[in-house]
This record gives structure tokens, sequence and C-alpha cells, in this order.
């Protein structure tokens, strides 16, 4: 059935199950299906298929069945909304990417450095105030372009992609970290902080980690 529709260009007078059948047909097919229909026998085929089209002038059981309603005489709107529509997709995308491999990293890097460092690596109130800028620094991304190869044919949620990329990006960024780390350990004499019994030279070595990190993870999240 499936071979059957995709090299078939025109089916003529069916039947409500027919149009139906068809439909879920091309979506075991790996197609995403609009249907366009303006009567009552259409609104099963609108229900089933992933985006129902309909027009203004169409029976209100159909108007209801669809996902889309055309208010102009132009297919040309289906078109602009196709490539408005991944444009969108598309950049969801990126920050779900990019969120992921953050949450990721920050794992890798509290979770190291507490292994390793006689305090915590950084204040709870910067690691919320480190989110809360980078949130800021993300507002952008639902205006960026798209790659133009992105666009030529439907996308579908791809955890394996996201789960790729969190993977490789995170640990390549907590380099970083970790070099930050070390520096900090070198230059600010914590390596002596076990050791000392001062409160105030702990405490003093203690605000320079945290401001140091703070800065570094913000500037290389951003």
């Amino acid at each position: 059935m499936t071979q059957l529709v995709e090299k078939t260009n025109v089916f003529a007078r069916l039947t409500p199950s027919q149009k139906d059948d068809i439909i879920r047909a091309l979506q075991r097919g790996g197609h995403v299906v609009g249907f366009l229909g303006d009567g009552i026998n259409d609104a099963p085929a609108m229900k089933t298929a992933d985006v129902g089209i309909s027009v203004d002038t169409a029976v209100d059981v159909a108007k209801e069945s669809a996902d889309i309603i055309l208010l102009k005489k132009s297919l040309m709107i289906l078109e602009d909304g196709i490539i408005e529509g991944r444009k969108v997709f598309g950049n969801i995308i990126k920050v779900h990417q990019d969120g992921r491999q953050l949450e990721f990293r920050q794992h890798v890097q509290r979770g190291g450095g507490s292994y390793f460092l006689p305090f915590l690596p950084m204040a709870p109130i910067q690691i919320l105030l480190n989110n809360l800028l980078y949130d800021f620094s993300q507002v952008g991304i639902p205006a960026d372009r798209v790659d133009e190869e992105y666009l030529l044919k439907p996308r579908r949620w791809n955890i394996e992609s996201i789960k790729k990329f969190m993977i490789w990006i995170g640990p390549m960024s907590s380099i970083f970290d970790y070099t930050t780390y070390f520096l900090m350990l070198y230059f600010y004499g914590c390596i002596a902080f076990k050791t000392t019994t001062d409160a105030a030279l702990k405490a003093h070595y203690e605000s320079l980690f945290h401001t140091g990190w703070f800065v570094e993870s913000l500037l290389t999240q951003t």
C-alpha cells in the first residue's frame, strides 16, 4: 500500500475511509502528510493527517477538524508557513542542544571540582546568577538564521542527535573549566588550603576561586 500511494499521483472518487487509508500508508512510509478539505467527508482524513487544512467557507465539521484554516485563496500561504515552521523548529533544536550540553558540562565541572577541592567550586547564588545571565544570552536564538539545506525537508524530533551533541560538546567545553581550576589552584595558592588554619586566608582563597571560575564559566558558556 505504501509503495502504491508513493508512486500514484491522482486518486479519484474516494470514500472517507479510503482517504484515511492513503494518509496512513504515507505516514508509514515516513512522510509528513497534510490534507486539504472542506466537506463533511474530509473531516476524518484531516484528523488522521499530520496537518489538517481547511478554508473559511468550509462546513463547520471540517473547520473544527482542521489545524489550519486558510482565509485567502492562495496555497502559497502554506509554503510560507511551512518554511517559517521549519525555521522555528531548527532554532528550538539549537536551544535544546545548547541547554543539554550546558547541563552536562555543569555536572562534569561541579562534580569533578567538588571531588578534589576542599570547598564548593562556586557559591549557590553565583550558580543561579550564571544560569540567569546565560539564559539572557540565548534571547537572539529564536531569530537566528537557519541553513537553507535544513529547510529542504521536514524534520522530526531526534533525541539521539541532541544526546550526541551533548556528549561531545559538553566534555570538550569542560576542558576550559579544568584548565581554569588548576591555574587558580596554582596562582591563588589553594593547594595549601587544606593545611592552613587561618580562617580569613581560607575565606580569601575561596572567594578568589569562586570569582575566577564564575567569570570563566560565564564567558566560555556565552
